[in-house]
């Protein structure tokens, strides 16, 4: 997107109408497999958009109200509201609206393996149905990517995975409820802001929001369509992602850092997750 207000108008005119963006203020930590680049808000007014280009990111598009088109190599593609579209890196680029306003929001990820995390997703070519927008997830963004350090750096990680994590399971049909104020959003939001600490478990969590651990089981994983538990290991498998290739701290102390209570259970869920060892993936090239 363009900075500030500026968008592209008929006949290449500037004109100011509502483009904000908000950029990671450093380089992506060095290793690092991939990371939250930039993340805004926009609304066009018909005949409005953005420039056509070449893009090096993963950039994915949110549509909050009214019709929009994203155009790759040429082929024109409707957003209508409650769609995603999904540019990856190499694609030709351009987003505009036609005969409605069109409001939408976004992130840009970037990194060695931005490519490889979005593949990974059952998202489709296609701009593809999810459901209403949540703000709150973008509004945490935006603020996460304004924070400067390696820690915030790893936090927004967090948060733009679990975006990502939203998307498919409301994709999939597996997340029943779209209120942020669900049960799941809730303990979704505890696991973020604890994730690193190794005394918090599902029992913990449950024990915050009043309700029995089984009763919190289910409802999360009807909800979000995994087991709580995978679900707060995986974000404590990005921390450890990113300080194995940052950090040169000894492996137990990486599993402590990233919130793992025991080594040896990280190094077991590291394996069956990436399908290889810790220590292997240190030491990989990227």
């Amino acid at each position: 997107m363009l900075n500030g207000n500026d968008v592209i108008g008929a006949g290449n005119s500037v004109t100011r109408y509502f483009s904000k963006v908000v950029y990671r203020t450093s380089k992506i930590t060095r290793g690092a497999p991939f990371g939250l680049r930039s993340v805004g808000h926009a609304r066009f007014r018909p005949g409005y958009g953005t420039p056509r280009r070449i893009v090096d990111f993963v950039h994915l598009i949110w549509t909050v109200a009214g019709t929009g088109y994203m155009e790759k190599f040429r082929r024109e593609q409707a957003i209508p509201p409650g769609y995603v579209g999904l540019f990856l890196p190499g694609a030709e680029h351009r987003l505009y609206a036609q005969a409605d306003i069109w409001e939408y929001r976004w992130v840009t990820i970037d990194g060695l393996y931005a490519r490889e995390l979005v593949s990974g997703f059952p998202f489709s070519g296609e701009p593809f149905p999810v459901g209403k927008c949540p703000k709150s997830f973008f509004l945490r963004l935006e603020r996460e990517a304004q924070r400067i350090g390696l820690a915030e750096q790893f936090q927004a990680t967090v948060s733009l995975y679990a975006l990502l994590v939203y998307i498919a399971q409301k994709k999939s049909g597996s997340c029943k409820s779209t209120e942020d104020t669900s049960l799941a959003s809730r303990a979704i939001r505890i696991m973020e802001q604890m994730t690193t600490d190794s005394a918090i478990g599902i029992r913990q969590i449950a024990d915050q929001m009043a309700v029995h651990r089984s009763v919190f089981s289910r409802i999360f994983r009807t909800e979000i369509g995994i087991a709580p538990k995978e679900y707060l290991d995986s974000l404590r498998l990005r921390t450890v992602l990113t300080l194995l290739k940052e950090t040169t701290l000894p492996i137990g102390q990486v599993a402590l850092q990233a919130g793992f209570a025991s080594s040896n259970y990280m190094a077991k869920y590291f394996r069956k997750k990436m399908a290889i060892s810790p220590t292997g993936f240190r030491s990989r090239p990227f």
